[in-house]
């Protein structure tokens, strides 16, 4: 299992990198489940960095 630690200041970076990450997940052509898990303090951006990108992913189809 891989494991990432990142920092992001402000609403804003989080954004940049909520779009980024959700590219590299949808160019990733595998037949296993890809599982990720966001831990961190309550008002860390967790549902931010979800939510727009599955919002973005639906409106696209």
């Amino acid at each position: 299992m891989e494991s990432l630690t990142q920092y992001i200041p402000d609403e804003f970076s989080m954004l940049r990198f909520g779009k980024k990450f959700a590219e590299i997940l949808l160019k990733l052509h595998t037949e296993k489940a890809i599982m990720v898990y966001l831990n961190g303090d309550l008002g860390a951006g967790k549902t931010t960095l979800t939510a727009r990108n599955v919002a973005r992913h639906r409106s696209s189809r």
